[in-house]
């Protein structure tokens, strides 16, 4: 299986493309719609709240629920603080820094956290222990789906299901990727590979990481929609039924599935899968019932993220500026395939597109330092926040935005007009 990793170093190379798209620049950037350098971003946002932590120290990533919002810190603590106020709630200590997002229970009683002191914690709403799982998963990822929590260990490419309420380990299953676009709280469908076999695409129990079926061996990109899961594999797409793996559609496209910064295919309702012919990216749609090509569209550019949605897609590129370095270019395209707008922005990717996410009535993109936010019905800018000195991290439930400040600590609620 083809994944990016988290910061994009080391994917990216100066194709053909971006030496045309230097040049493009260079003249007017005029496309389909509107487009321009935004150089004036949109007013400066006012956080409704700002924290920062004690002593200076980095943060993960955020993550919240609807009265919460939790950062690990590298002060050794996990701090969580009320949504609406900003104030402080708890701070509770682990064994040490603490680097990977953490990962919320379905109803929001407990928050689980992986510290580099190799421990795996759960707290409970009043910031004590619930339990405590020893280990050397210093830096493991965490997902959580209906009842099961998945922690992932990148040292040995194992993927442990837990009980996120009494901390019992469900199963062990080594896997092939540390993305796990295919769980839902029933099924875990994820590249699995048995010594001396080849790879394979395997829907796993949550309950016990049984085998339920499995789909022709190969490496693939996995999207699912809880009743179904699509496979891509080079230009084959197949959508089965997540039950029991039944066969639905199957279509050829006329290119290969890929994708170097995250998961090449996404469902929403239709299935959209970002496809590469040499230096030409482009998203094609295809009807989520019949697998029907319906459109095809190229932004021009390298695409990096795509983002389906109730009024449709939009698309994060990567542009190559005359004045040295890439920014990113959004482009929203109609659920016809009609581009709506483009906009090409000032922020500038440090390794790839880390923010590219759907608030209320905005589009929000960002890369390191750097935060804009475009209106999602027209492409103009509508804010900016940036801070100088430190990474940001995002997290939204759709209608809030919070952000975190890697290196130097600190969390914020930014506004969402």
């Amino acid at each position: 299986m083809r994944e990016g990793t988290d910061d994009g170093g080391g994917g990216r190379h100066l194709s053909r493309r971006r030496l045309l798209a230097a040049v493009g620049t260079a003249g007017s950037l005029a496309v389909a719609g509107c487009s321009s350098v935004d150089l004036d971003a949109g007013v400066a946002a006012t956080p409704l709240w700002r924290r920062s932590l004690a002593g200076g120290h980095g943060a993960s990533a955020p993550v919240g629920t609807d009265d919460a919002v939790f950062v690990g810190a590298g002060d050794r603590s996990l701090h969580a603080f009320d949504a609406e106020s900003g104030d402080a709630r708890y701070r509770f200590a682990t064994g040490g820094p603490i680097e990977a997002r953490p990962a919320v229970a379905a109803d929001g009683s407990r928050v689980f956290v992986h510290s580099t002191d190799g421990d795996l914690y759960a707290v409970d709403a009043g910031g004590d222990e619930a339990w405590r799982i020893e280990g050397r998963h210093s830096r493991g990822h965490l997902r959580r789906a209906g009842s099961l929590l998945l922690a992932f260990d990148p040292s040995s490419d194992t993927a442990r299901g837990i009980d996120p309420g009494s901390g019992t380990t469900r199963f062990r299953r080594a896997v092939r990727t540390f993305r796990f676009p295919g769980l839902t709280p029933s099924v875990l469908v994820v590249p699995i590979q048995a010594p001396g076999a080849k790879p394979s695409i395997a829907a796993l129990d949550t309950a016990d990481g049984s085998i339920r079926w499995e789909a022709e061996p190969q490496y693939a990109y996995v999207a699912t929609d809880g009743d179904r899961v699509a496979i891509a594999a080079d230009e084959v797409v197949r959508v089965r039924s997540i039950a029991d793996g039944t066969l639905r559609w199957e279509t050829t496209l006329a290119d290969p599935v890929r994708d170097s910064f995250g998961v090449g295919l996404r469902f929403d309702g239709d299935l959209y899968a970002r496809v590469e012919r040499g230096d030409d990216d482009a998203v094609v749609a295809l009807d989520g019932a019949t697998g029907e090509v319906r459109w095809r569209r190229s932004p021009g550019y390298e695409i990096e993220r795509v983002l389906p949605g109730p009024d449709g897609v939009v698309v994060a590129s990567s542009v190559d500026v005359p004045d040295g370095g890439i920014v990113v270019r959004v482009d929203r395209f109609d659920h016809d395939g009609t581009r709506r707008w483009t906009r090409t922005t000032d922020v500038h990717i440090g390794g790839t597109v880390e923010t590219h996410l759907r608030v209320g009535g905005l589009v929000v993109v960002g890369s390191d330092h750097r935060i804009r936010a475009l209106d999602a019905a027209d492409g103009r800018p509508r804010w900016s926040f940036e801070h100088d000195y430190s990474r940001l991290g995002t997290w939204t439930d759709g209608e809030r935005l919070f952000v975190s400040f890697r290196d130097d600590g600190g969390v914020a609620r930014l506004p969402t007009v």
